[in-house]
């Protein structure tokens, strides 16, 4: 089709840019989240060079389509929006045809959710990105001696609000970022949290590396509410789960995973399902990760999101006691019960009188009671902090609540030996 009814502008684009001798080769194409489905790429490098040679422009319209992004950045920003809005990692784990989802979730009431999750592919791989923050950028190693450990954990509620979560950590910590920022309920490919890779977006934003572990496949838009607001769309991966990002490398990923409570697979009304509109197969669970400057000295980070205490207690002491020498310290937060931090050989790290959920910003309130905690073996430096989870855009700007989860973030001391 090159050769046909092309114009002698349009060809010798395609000629000099590479991007015909591309398509005719044996290259990989990229695939990206373009509106309510995928489209497949040539290498942006190619594509950068078409748009020049073509039309003379530096810059090209935000490509693919993320209505989340305000217009008009430079083409460095574009390159990174590109970059960003990647899914392949995720694609090869987890892809499960709209048709096979739609089918499990038919088998409601016949079949048990958690035979089906048995049959879910790579149910406990890890996606692991080490390119996008520079060795530079991590501050753990010997050289800074005495510099605390930041960290950050939020449950984000779908991470549909992404952005705005970015925009608030920048105002945290100004030109700064924390070492650690440990989030719970991150969607890939929802459309309630627009199909896009919503960890993804704010690693690049922020500059960090992350991990992401699948805690449920999603056979509905969600619950009634997220149901009514995406009416007619679809999911394009339907992927909902944990993640740890951090300025550092990330290495040597452990999923542990408690069984699916039943409930979860259920159109019954439980408050556990969302009272009957939320099918999910998967389990609750814990993403753990070694993060450093290198495999010499390290931490263990870990993500939770409601797993039975006690339940993994030797294979989180077995990953715990694998490099004891290097170890400068475990730490991890996330919507959990504080008896998590005993039985995994942890301290509540914390003021348990601050209350995290459930948040409200026309009220001024965190929270009633505590809903996120944070567990280590490290001693406190700067005690916890909980930071509202409301954006606002301008003076005259409306509120915008970005879950019923408040922020919370403290400053341990690494124990350097």
């Amino acid at each position: 089709c090159f050769d046909n009814g092309i114009t002698a502008n349009e060809v010798n684009a395609l000629k000099k840019s590479g991007f015909r001798e591309y398509l005719k080769g044996d290259g990989p194409l990229q695939t990206l989240p373009f509106g309510p489905t995928t489209i497949q790429s040539v290498p942006h490098s190619i594509i950068y060079d078409y748009v020049s040679i073509r039309y003379g422009k530096k810059e090209f319209c935000d490509f693919p389509f993320d209505q989340s992004i305000p217009r008009g950045h430079n083409s460095k920003y574009h390159r990174s929006l590109a970059k960003s809005s990647q899914i392949e990692a995720a694609l090869h784990k987890w892809y499960i045809p709209l048709r096979q989802r739609a089918h499990w979730a038919t088998k409601v009431g016949t079949v048990k959710g958690q035979e089906l999750t048995r049959t879910i592919p790579n149910l406990d791989a890890v996606e692991v990105e080490n390119s996008i923050s520079g060795t530079t950028a991590c501050s753990m190693r010997e050289s800074n001696f005495g510099v605390p450990l930041k960290v950050v954990a939020f449950n984000a509620e779908r991470g549909k609000h992404w952005l705005e979560f970015v925009t608030i950590i920048q105002e945290i910590y100004n030109s700064s970022r924390p070492d650690v920022i440990i989030l719970n309920e991150m969607d890939i490919g929802m459309a309630r949290s627009r199909n896009v890779h919503t960890v993804r977006k704010v690693a690049f934003e922020l500059g960090m590396n992350y991990a992401w572990g699948l805690e449920y496949i999603e056979l509905t838009n969600g619950n009634g509410e997220e149901q009514l607001a995406t009416n007619g769309m679809d999911n394009e991966l339907g992927l909902h789960g944990n993640a740890i990002l951090t300025k550092c490398q990330i290495f040597d990923p452990l999923i542990v995973r408690d069984l699916l409570n039943e409930k979860q697979f259920s159109t019954q009304k439980f408050p556990i399902n969302a009272r009957g509109t939320e099918i999910r197969l998967g389990g609750r669970m814990g993403l753990f990760v070694r993060v450093g400057f290198g495999s010499d000295h390290h931490f263990i980070v870990g993500s939770v999101h409601k797993i039975s205490p006690g339940m993994h207690t030797k294979k989180l002491k077995a990953y715990f006691d694998k490099s004891p020498h290097q170890l400068l310290g475990i730490v991890t937060g996330g919507d959990e019960k504080n008896q998590f931090c005993a039985s995994a050989g942890l301290g509540f790290v914390g003021n348990q009188n601050t209350g995290t959920w459930k948040a409200d910003c026309t009220k001024n309130l965190t929270g009633a009671g505590r809903g996120d905690i944070f567990c280590s073996n490290m001693d406190v430096v700067r005690d916890d902090e909980t930071i509202l989870p409301c954006y606002k855009s301008g003076k005259n700007a409306s509120v915008i609540q970005i879950s019923d989860h408040s922020i919370i973030k403290i400053d341990l001391k690494p124990n350097w030996k």
